[in-house]
């Protein structure tokens, strides 16, 4: 498996020009998952979206994945805050990186 970047920058962006960036995970030529996030204007940046197709779940993408995403931001971005909402199985692995439990979010919807 590889992890590919995708628009990464070693200063921070412009966030009105040039906001977010990722990596994707490419298992025998297929995308797999992929993990985002975005510089926001307060000069903080924001874990966002992750998703590990359900067949390749299990296998530690998702870890990989997060593991590049943390390693370029302390690589290039050392000392800046970082915000994330989680889902419930994400929220282990970052208890396990140490971030700070701010507030539970809920999640609401309805078809229009």
């Amino acid at each position: 498996m590889n992890i590919v970047s995708y628009r990464l920058p070693t200063t921070t962006p412009n966030p009105s020009k040039h906001n977010d960036c990722g990596w994707v995970a490419i298992d025998d030529g297929v995308e797999v998952g992929w993990i985002t996030m975005t510089f926001k204007p307060d000069n903080s940046i924001r874990f966002e979206d992750a998703f590990v197709h359900p067949d390749h779940r299990g296998k530690g993408i998702y870890r990989k994945l997060w593991d590049t995403r943390w390693e370029y931001v302390t690589a290039n971005f050392k000392g800046r805050k970082i915000h994330a909402y989680c889902k419930p199985p994400s929220v282990n692995l970052y208890k396990e990186k140490e971030f700070t439990f701010v507030e539970n979010v809920v999640l609401v919807e309805k078809i229009a």
